[in-house]
């Protein structure tokens, strides 16, 4: 089995939200395919982020969902949306994979990254 360590960690996130749901069902699932899911990161083969990695030294994965645009009228675009774009460009730039939950997100990594992410759709 593949030692795995996923951040945020099922302790640190809610069913309530989106990444929260996501990694939760990781936690649920990801046995069934060979991965042994750790509580320390010092113990996995593999770190996979989401979103950020979070203080990790490093993400050999990393779980995109999208950027934060500053051309959307109703958004309020301020410093913590800079903050957490600067975050995410440091995780892909780490991760020996990416992945996104649709075509449409992956135009932008695609573009902005000049990689090709992996799409795994939400609810697989």
């Amino acid at each position: 089995m593949t030692k795995v360590f996923i951040s945020p960690t099922d302790k640190q996130v809610k069913d309530s939200d989106g990444i929260g749901r996501i990694v939760l069902a990781q936690h649920k699932h990801l046995s069934a395919f060979g991965i042994e899911l750790v509580e320390r990161w010092e113990d996995a083969e593999v770190i996979a982020c989401h979103v950020t990695q979070n203080g990790l030294p490093h993400s050999d994965v990393a779980h995109l969902h999208g950027l934060y645009y500053s051309d959307i009228p109703h958004a309020d675009y301020s410093t913590w949306n800079y903050r957490v774009n600067t975050d995410i460009a440091e995780s892909v730039r780490c991760a020996y994979a990416v992945t996104v939950p649709s075509e449409w997100t992956s135009h932008t990594i695609k573009r902005d990254f000049r990689i090709t992410p992996y799409i795994i759709g939400h609810g697989l």
